[in-house]
Order: C-alpha cells, then structure tokens, then sequence
C-alpha cells in the first residue's frame, strides 16, 4: 500500500531528534585521535590506541609482491628411511630457524591437565603447537543413535585446547561451547571438523592453535598493539578426551598424552611480511620436474613463482627464497610411487602424512610438496589438486605428521589453451595457462598454512569466521532449483555451491577469494580481504 504525504511527513518528524531523544553514535575518528576500536576509526583501522591510515611496511618487504630468489639444495632431503610397513609418528623439537625467544617448551601433559605459556609486552600473535607422545591417543572413537545418529559413525579424534584464558582471566576459547559454532566468544577459531573432503585439516595427532584467527580478535590485537601481556592458559585436550562425558560415545580415552609447544611472534605489526618457501619434489624420475636443478631452472618454474607472488602480494606478502629439495628414492618410491600420492588413506599412517614427515629442512618457512597426481576419491564437482595437513600448519617444526601442504601437477605445467599463454611475467591467467592455475592452488594451500579457512564450504553451510570475506549460504545463493538439495534443508544434500553462485551480491559473496572452495578459470581472481591479510602477516613462518 503506497503511504500518504501525511503519513510520510509525520514519519520523518517523528525521526528527527528531539531534546529528550537519545543522541546518536559519535561521529568517526580523524586519523591520530584515541580509539579503542576499529569501528571508531574513519579509516577502518585502530593501531595501537590511535586511528591509523595504515600500518607500516616490514624492512623484509617493503614494495609488494617484492623479488622472489629460485633455488636448488645440491643435497637429497636427509629422512631416514624408517623402514617398509613403519609409521612415522615422532615428536619433532624445534628448530634452530626459529629464534630460541620464540618458543616455550610446555612439556608433555595428559588431557584434562592446565598449562600456561607467557605472552610478554609486544607478543603480536601465537600458535600452540600439539603434537601426540608415544602413540597415546585413539585415532577415532564412535559416535552411536544415543548420540543422535541413525547409526554408528566413526569419528577423527582432533587434537584441540580447550578453557583457552587470557591474562586477567577472560575466556578466550571453549572447545565445549557448543556445536557447530564456529566463532566462540568472537575471539578464536579451531578447525572441528576433521578433513572430511580437501583441506578441511584434521588436527589429530598434531595441531596447531593460532590467535588471533577471527576478525574481533584481529581487531583487538591491532588496537592493543597487540595480544594481551601476562600468563596464558589453557586445557590440554582431544575430541577422545571430550568424548567421555557424551552419551551414544565410545571408544574415547582420558589418558592421551601430547608434547607442547607456544610459539610466539613480537616485532612490529606490519602491512607486509616475507615468507620462504621450501618446495619438496615428490616426482617421478620422468616428471617435468624431477631435480632441483631441472625445476629451479625451468622457465615455467619462474612464472609459476611469480603468480604464487602476484596471489600471495594481495595478503601483502612477498615471497623470499624458493628452495627445491630431493627427497630419497625410499620416500618416493613408499609415498608417491609412480610420483603420485594416494589420498585415500587420511590416517597418520597414510602416504600423505607419511611423507610430510620427511619435511625436516630446519627452516623458517611453508613447507610444500609437489607431486606428479593424487590418487583421490571422488570430489563432486571438482578433483583434489591441493592439500594441507592442518590448518594452520606447525611453522617451526619440520616433519610433523602434518607438516606439509601438498600440490599435484597434474600436467599443468605450461599448458596452454592459447600459445603464449603461459609466456613472459604478465598477469596470470588462468583460463589460459595452466601454470597459473598450479600457481593459483600452491597460493591456496599456502592460505591454508598461515591460518586461512575455506571462505565457504563445498556445502555452503561452513564458513570461515573472518567477517569481511563474504559468505554463500546454499539455501539461499544456490539456483533455485537445485536449493532442495542443500545441506541445510536436505538430509541427503547433493548440493555443492560453485564461484558462479557466489559472485551475485554482498550476501552471495566470497567466489573470488583466494580461499574459496573451489578454483573456476573465470571467476576465481584470487582476491584477500584486509583481515585475511592480517592473519597471514601474524603467522610466525613470516618475516
């Protein structure tokens, strides 16, 4: 019904203020005036108690995407060869890359036990880093109709603190705040849901922890100048563990062990970074890429680099030095015979993480295998062409079960839909060249490790809890005759949502970002929100 003048007039008096109104919000913040938000602030950004422009460039980067230097190690990977059918589950200590004032040795602890670690005055972020002693802790446990479900589902145990409390006693993170919330108390985020499909990081013999990861806490951190000063703690804890106290649960234990690391990062907060990368040849003797020598040579491999710099540069990082390393023909032949890698085992004692183990370069870098294909089950709509172990990845501790990212070639090296494609340092192009779709996943996965979650899920139904990336809820951004078939009014989802569906409004968004769940030549520009950059700048692995 159309309003009349009257009632229009009316309505706009009765809107403006009067004496006894409440005064409106305060006007936004010039750039240098006191803030304790960023939401205070004109330019979006409050630094260290001020309204800020912009944060400073880092001396290790000062003009993005910076000059990427391409290397070969002349010396084979030195893993030793745990003999056929062993499965590698060693603790890892430290290496000496990282500076010994970044680490925090907290011991070996059995869940339900307290630890506390130091965040000292001008910590800008840390990762706890959890790795399984001795075999103590189930891989799974099961889950039965008591506890909901129409049978009995087997369970990835997770690895995962909990009760996480900052100094002054503020609850930080609660694992048991209920499922499946993904912000907790808007302040941290922690992978639940095991890698169900591509790299959704399943932490279960090791994990790592970051803060901050969500956008209140990226916030926080920047307007304090950084995490809070003083004594942290938290609860050591496993999915196994929590598993006790559910009905319809077996097969959990209270008695898992896990040594415990706190890898904190201080320094200025910067608007860049560097990061190295150290790259694994996980080929066959046949490959496009079969020696350091060969790949650090290759013209593709420069290009390749540059577009990984050119993705990357939009978080607001440069890319360092590009090591190739050898791995020992034991590692290829038992892990990637033939150079590719069989996905179909997600265990510990999988080819996967299996062969992330022999990552043990003591660096201060991502950690990034290459092989020739994945041997994958089937992903719907797409292929697997790229991998993680966790999210994010242990930085500082080489050869962990899940200490690695992984990328197949697939044959893209150098392919061109178009000659020349592929030729020259210009922009990527991914409808064409085949080498910037390699360079588009390896960026990805590299996401993955500084801490960066899928923007939305395959599903549409998970997303990740950065506030300024765009979500694309199935139900409401699918076609709308394929709606029924999402997860969310579906209790047999078929579903997936595509970039094409994500690319419509501010509410339909996220199919351009780097970390979408899916790569599309078209759509996919490799986009990073302000926040996301801010997560992967906070990382420790950067510089």
């Amino acid at each position: 019904m159309r309003r009349s003048l009257a009632s229009t007039a009316l309505a706009l008096l009765c809107a403006c203020p009067g004496k006894d109104s409440p005064p409106g919000p305060p006007p936004p913040k010039a750039v240098g005036e006191a803030c304790s938000a960023r939401g205070e602030c004109q330019s979006g950004l409050c630094f260290a108690g001020a309204c800020a422009a912009t944060l400073p460039a880092a001396a290790s980067c000062p003009t993005v995407p910076g000059t990427a230097h391409v290397l070969a190690d002349p010396n084979v990977v030195n893993a030793i060869d745990p003999g056929p059918g062993f499965c590698v589950s060693t603790v890892r200590s430290p290496f000496p890359a990282l500076p010994v004032e970044m680490v925090q040795d907290l011991g070996t602890l059995q869940v339900g036990t307290d630890a506390t670690f130091a965040a000292t005055s001008g910590t800008s972020s840390f990762v706890l880093v959890s790795q399984e002693a001795d075999g103590s802790a189930p891989d799974t446990f099961f889950l039965g109709p008591e506890a909901g479900f129409s049978t009995t589902i087997e369970i990835p145990n997770v690895v995962v603190p909990t009760n996480v409390v900052a100094p002054g006693g503020t609850l930080y993170y609660d694992d048991l705040a209920g499922w499946p919330t993904i912000t907790i108390g808007d302040h941290a985020y922690y992978d639940f849901t095991g890698r169900l499909a591509h790299d959704l990081g399943i932490q279960s013999s090791s994990g790592a922890f970051p803060v901050p990861n969500t956008s209140a806490a990226i916030d926080r951190v920047l307007s304090n100048g950084g995490v809070t000063p003083g004594s942290w703690s938290f609860r050591v804890n496993d999915w196994a563990a929590e598993c006790l106290s559910f009905r319809g649960c077996s097969g959990g234990s209270g008695s898992s062990t896990y040594r415990l690391h706190a890898v904190t990062r201080s320094g200025p907060i910067a608007s860049t970074g560097a990061l190295d990368v150290e790259v694994y040849l996980a080929t066959d003797p046949t490959s496009v890429l079969s020696t350091p020598a060969g790949a650090a040579a290759h013209p593709q491999v420069a290009r390749w680099v540059g577009s990984v710099g050119s993705f990357l540069g939009n978080a607001g990082l440069c890319i360092g030095d590009v090591t190739f390393h050898d791995l020992p023909q034991w590692a290829k032949d038992r892990y990637a015979p033939g150079g590719d890698v069989d996905l179909n085992d997600f265990g510990i004692c999988g080819d996967l993480d299996q062969l992330f183990t022999t990552a043990i370069v003591p660096r201060r870098a991502v950690h990034l295998f290459l092989s020739d294909g994945f041997i994958a089950p089937s992903q719907g709509v797409g292929r697997i062409a790229g991998i993680d172990g966790t999210i994010p990845g242990p930085t500082g501790f080489p050869g962990t079960i899940s200490g690695g990212a992984a990328v197949a070639l697939n044959d893209e090296l150098g392919h061109e839909t178009v000659s020349g494609a592929c030729d020259g340092s210009g922009p990527p192009d991914l409808l064409r060249c085949g080498t910037d779709r390699l360079a588009y996943i390896a960026a990805h996965e590299i996401g993955h490790w500084l801490g960066l979650y899928h923007t939305t899920e395959s599903d549409g139904t998970l997303f990740d809890p950065v506030s300024d990336t765009g979500m694309c809820p199935c139900s409401a951004c699918a076609a709308a005759a394929q709606r029924n078939g999402c997860a969310e009014v579906s209790s047999n989802p078929t579903t997936e949502i595509t970039n094409d569906r994500c690319v419509l409004s501010s509410t339909c968004g996220g199919g351009r970002n780097l970390m979408f769940w899916l790569l599309h030549p078209v759509y996919s520009t490799g986009e990073l929100s302000p926040d996301q950059g801010r997560i992967v700048l906070l990382n420790p692995a950067v510089r």
